[in-house]
């Protein structure tokens, strides 16, 4: 008997202390890089547009816009992903 009490405290021994995998590395990663990358860059190209538009300035904003984007979505991705 007192075997199968230590056994169950093995293994809730065992549960605590094994590293916890969060659930979002169930999905599919490359697929999530991908859409953050996309996402990021679209949003940015999207805003500098409307920027330069509504401003009459040259594709300035558009520019940098999208690479702010760009960074954002590296950004993201660096903390999801680790």
């Amino acid at each position: 008997m007192e075997k199968s009490r230590l056994k169950i405290k093995l293994e809730e021994l065992k549960s605590q202390v094994a590293p916890k995998r969060p659930s979002h590395k169930k999905r599919n990663d490359g697929i999530i890089i991908v859409a953050e990358l996309l996402a990021g860059i679209f949003i940015g190209a999207f805003l500098g547009y409307h920027s330069d538009k509504s401003m009459g300035t040259s594709p300035l904003f558009l520019f940098l816009f999208t690479v702010f984007g760009l960074f954002a979505a590296l950004l993201n991705i660096s903390r999801n992903t680790h």
